[in-house]
């Protein structure tokens, strides 16, 4: 009787769990199909294609992210380059990175808080948002939770090749993302804590000590790269400007994923607080160390990656909430254990529900799409549009930044031969109106598409006659389409 229990509750979990990472994966997949490129995605897109002698020593643009993902795509992109192809990578990298949150769920508390640590994570708007871009974070999830998972387990079995995978996850992490860094200094500062303050705990947590040890000696090579390009690194996040009270809490939005409810809704902060508790009850009552551990760095995670980046940001900008991502934890591993802690499995069910429909609410508001051209139009949606007119074609863009558009063009219009038909598409970009009015086209095919800023409707109208002269266009052969930046 107890082996059958036994092998229908594995059956149960193993369904469950599957069902999880069915649904987190579609809504990746999906949202990586329908989103068109966004700007990130096309410079690092456009940089991957450089040289990989400059794609090693970073002699590039981006200062702010290491060489690993860069190098990866610069192989990857060589298959395919459509919008699909280079987000599977981002997209699948989803698969480990749930696996590995059920078992460090499982392992903080039991089988239903790793599966809803892993439901929670599968739905989660601000992981599904960053699971399925064409950039680092993807990897860095994985990444980083591997080393949390081979830490956790160093302590569990004192296995030598649990000290070899962390070693790995923490050099490859870093490698791909300096994102790591938050999380490695709340290893290394909840390791040194329980050490000095948890009896006969100092032997046990030397393995984890000596992996950090090793792996800062093998990431120090970066240094001079590191040090070479931080102030052109600062330079680019110089728009984040003073950070102040308020960006915390966005940053706090994000990390709940509660975007629906407001900044000044408390309801994310009484979560975060019970949370806390929880996991500062489970570092005081448990009987195992590795528990201790696992709660100590989630809520370390959170604290010094907020505080320490706050206080840095006060002289030099670098509070970038998806650079903190391992300040989530928090709620991921500890919002399940607010549903089980107490017996009422109603109260239980209740809670969990109340968050799944906001969770779902948060996904569903952030995804939809307008389909005619005002507003976010997706590059994939025009380029679709003008495909459908056969003859040649003539795209006339009109507005300012054209920092944020030109990569985009670039992309979706020459586009790196990922599309045949986009040959036939000759190319002109205008700063303003007075400019499209009065420039000289050297050669002005049969279909003209007109791309503006949304903010140039009332001129435009007012100007359409010039324009169309200008160009030689009529009614039946001259196209507007609106977007917005």
């Amino acid at each position: 009787m107890k082996l059958k229990l036994l092998i229908n509750k594995k059956i149960f979990i193993f369904i469950a769990l599957l069902i999880i990472i069915l649904i987190g994966f579609s809504l990746r997949l999906k949202t990586g199909i329908e989103q068109n490129f966004w700007l990130d995605e096309v410079r690092i897109f456009q940089t991957s294609q450089l040289p990989l002698k400059k794609l090693i020593f970073m002699n590039h643009w981006d200062q702010a992210h290491p060489q690993l993902f860069y190098i990866f795509i610069h192989f990857w992109s060589k298959i395919n380059t459509t919008v699909t192809f280079l987000r599977i990578p981002s997209i699948i990298s989803f698969f480990p990175a749930i696996i590995l949150i059920f078992l460090i769920g499982k392992t903080l508390k039991n089988h239903i808080s790793g599966l809803t640590s892993a439901f929670i994570f599968s739905i989660h708007p601000f992981f599904v948002n960053l699971g399925f871009q064409q950039k680092m974070y993807g990897f860095e999830i994985a990444l980083m939770l591997a080393s949390l998972y081979s830490n956790i387990q160093i302590i569990k079995t004192k296995k030598t090749k649990w000290i070899i995978l962390s070693i790995i996850s923490n050099i490859l992490a870093f490698f791909t993302d300096y994102s790591f860094i938050w999380y490695f200094i709340a290893l290394i500062v909840s390791i040194v804590l329980l050490s000095a303050f948890t009896k006969n705990a100092k032997k046990r947590l030397f393995p984890i000590l000596k992996a950090t040890i090793i792996t800062i000696a093998v990431i120090s090579i970066q240094i001079p790269i590191f040090l070479n390009g931080l102030s052109q690194a600062l330079y680019l996040e110089k728009y984040l400007g003073k950070i102040h009270l308020f960006r915390l809490q966005l940053a706090v939005n994000n990390f709940s994923g509660l975007y629906t409810l407001s900044i000044k809704n408390n309801t994310k902060y009484f979560l975060l607080i019970l949370c806390a508790i929880l996991l500062i009850k489970t570092i005081l009552n448990s009987k195992f160390l590795y528990k201790k551990v696992l709660s100590l760095i989630i809520i370390n995670s959170f604290l010094l990656s907020l505080s320490l980046s706050f206080l840095i940001s006060q002289f030099a900008p670098i509070f970038v909430p998806r650079n903190m991502f391992c300040a989530a934890f928090i709620f991921i591993f500890g919002i399940p254990l607010l549903i089980q802690v107490t017996k009422n499995k109603i109260f239980s069910s209740v809670i969990f529900l109340m968050l799944s429909i906001i969770y779902f609410q948060t996904l569903i508001s952030s995804s939809l799409q307008k389909m005619h051209f005002r507003g976010q139009t997706p590059w994939k949606t025009i380029t679709a549009f003008i495909n459908q007119y056969q003859n040649n074609k003539t795209i006339i863009f009109i507005g300012q930044p054209s920092y944020k558009i030109a990569p985009l063009l670039e992309y979706y219009f020459p586009g790196y031969n990922n599309n045949e038909s986009i040959n036939d598409y000759n190319y002109f970009y205008n700063k303003n109106l007075e400019t499209a009015i009065s420039r000289k086209y050297e050669k002005i095919n049969n279909e003209i598409f007109i791309i503006y800023n949304y903010f140039l409707e009332e001129k435009i109208s007012n100007n359409s006659s010039l324009l169309k002269k200008r160009l030689n266009c009529y009614s039946n052969n001259c196209h507007y389409i609106q977007i917005s930046l």
